[in-house]
């Protein structure tokens, strides 16, 4: 959908094409009823997708990252940056990690029309089979 490539791809991504911020959608009507896209739309704090709480960190270098927490352990942390790239950091070369409470997703109750926040739902809600296993 265009407005879906307009306002969303920025942050995620369907079928290989968009932004690494957000969970990737390309599956996400199987996922989700309307009315809980329809939450993560306009209310985006309602519930924040695990592997993408938002991280702050400055590694004992002083090297500074920020990203998405994809996985963490006690000794370990993948972080992926905006940009896509995942960094296996290791947790005790971390000096300070920031994590972010809240969603980096704007709400987008006043940003689009009642009928484009619609289209937005239900272009995601045809977004439901995954890949076919060949026989």
């Amino acid at each position: 959908s265009a407005l879906f490539n307009a306002t969303c791809a920025g942050c995620h991504r369907v079928s290989g094409k968009g932004g690494f911020r957000g969970p990737d959608l390309s599956y996400i009507g199987g996922a989700r009823t309307a009315s809980q896209l329809r939450i993560a739309i306009v209310d985006p704090q309602y519930e924040i997708s695990p592997g993408y709480q938002h991280v702050s960190i400055v590694m004992n270098d002083g090297r500074k990252l920020e990203g998405a927490a994809r996985n963490r352990t006690n000794y370990a942390l993948q972080l992926q940056t905006a940009d896509g790239n995942v960094h296996m950091l290791n947790v005790g070369g971390i000096r300070e990690m920031t994590i972010r409470k809240t969603s980096t997703m704007p709400s987008f109750r006043e940003k689009l029309s009642r009928d484009d926040l619609q289209n937005v739902i239900a272009y995601l809600a045809t977004l439901s089979t995954g890949p076919v296993a060949k026989k």
